[in-house]
Order: structure tokens, then sequence, then C-alpha cells
């Protein structure tokens, strides 16, 4: 993924499979006043701009894993602990939209902050573009 003129260009590459993950839990309910449609993908990226997961919206609760470094590799592919989580949004013919991703904390086990745990599991309360 790359970074051009302050926004995002989507990426055809995202890191899979590094041996780590974290995953986001993503309700239906937390895409509620997004406009968002079955088919549309949602990309995680890196503070450093790399996709580090994605999933394609079905319409349903779906889960989205947030894919670790690599340590066994020389480039950084994915996150490591304290990076901060972002979350785009693209549909084919519009612009990328940058999503506030709002957490909820309703559980002990959940992660509350947008901050990359290892193994951690995250539900999104809402999910808010960012302007």
């Amino acid at each position: 993924m790359l970074l051009v003129g302050g926004g995002y260009a989507q990426s055809t590459s995202c890191a899979f499979r590094t041996g780590q993950y974290a995953t986001l839990l993503l309700p239906v309910e937390a895409f509620r006043g997004l406009d968002i449609r079955p088919g549309d993908l949602l990309q995680a990226y890196t503070p450093e701009g790399r996709c580090a997961g994605q999933v394609r919206w079905n319409g349903d609760n779906t889960a989205l894993a947030l894919w670790a470094d690599d340590p066994m590799t020389p480039e950084k592919e994915g996150f490591v602990a304290g990076d901060s989580l972002r979350l785009v949004h693209w549909r084919p013919g519009r612009p990328p939209r940058l999503l506030q991703l709002v957490l909820a904390t309703g559980r002990s086990y959940w992660v509350g902050v947008n901050r990359y745990v290892p193994d951690g599991i995250y539900r999104a309360r809402h999910l808010v573009p960012v302007r």
C-alpha cells in the first residue's frame, strides 16, 4: 500500500499468514449510518501504510484478521505491538474513505484501545468516516 497525496491507494497485496494476528469483529450494527454495500472492501493499514488485512463485506457479521509482522523477514509487512489501526473502505469508482474505528469494551477479553495487540480480540462498535 502506498500513501499517495495524503490519501490511500488500494493495495493489491496485503500481509497474510505471517504467523500471528489479532481479530477485529465487525458486527452489522457497526456499519449503521455508513454507506457500505455488500462487495465493498475493508482493508487494515499499518502506520507505515502497509496493508495488513482485508475483508470483502457481504452484508452480514464478519471478522477481519489483522496480521502481525513476520519476524522471519527483514521487511515490515504487518503490525507490531502498539501500532495504531487504520481502516480504509473501498468501492469501485469511488475514492477510498478512511474510517475511524470506535471499539466496544463490553467484555474483559476485548481490546479497548486502537493499538495493535498480538492475538487480541477487538469488536467494532461504530465505524465513522473521517472527513
